[in-house]
């Protein structure tokens, strides 16, 4: 083998290390659900959230699609429709334990500052996620939480 051909597996090696150890470390904070769980995460769900502004309760639907890698991790997107604004959602985040998800969110356009976190507990049929968010509302300008209620499309 030559110099330039064990250089270059070399990096290779060490781009798929990296990956996985990457990986790894992003994911340690939480659990690697097994098969069926990941089966009953992933997909459409659909719901409400509620939130208290200038002393009004606000009902705001959600839409989520959510996918679960080998790894457990949990990535996505969601839509809501807000003031007649739709706003679009990156979601990232894992099984905190067997029954219960842990998800960030933050606002799709960067330039927007809006972000926050779910919890949710999976309900025993895996049809429900029952939980709350707590976030900075980039209408509001105020810091925000709520109840959350989705079910599995």
């Amino acid at each position: 083998m030559t110099e330039a051909t064990i250089t270059g597996i070399a990096t290779i090696l060490s781009s798929v290390l990296t990956i996985i150890v990457t990986k790894y470390l992003e994911s340690d904070k939480y659990i690697n659900a097994g098969k069926a769980m990941k089966e009953a995460v992933r997909g459409n769900w659909k719901g409400i959230f509620n939130q208290t502004l200038d002393d009004q309760n606000i009902t705001v639907p959600i839409d989520f699609n959510l996918k679960v890698s080998s790894w457990g991790s949990i990535t996505g997107k969601a839509k809501i429709i807000f003031n007649n604004e739709l706003i679009h959602f990156n979601i990232r985040g894992g099984f905190y334990l067997r029954h219960f998800l842990k998800m960030n969110y933050e606002n799709a356009d960067r330039s927007v500052t809006q972000f926050g976190s779910f919890v949710f507990k999976l309900s025993d049929t895996s049809k429900k996620l029952t939980g709350h968010f707590v976030g900075y509302g980039h209408i509001s300008g105020k810091v925000i939480s709520g109840p959350a209620v989705l079910e599995k499309n």
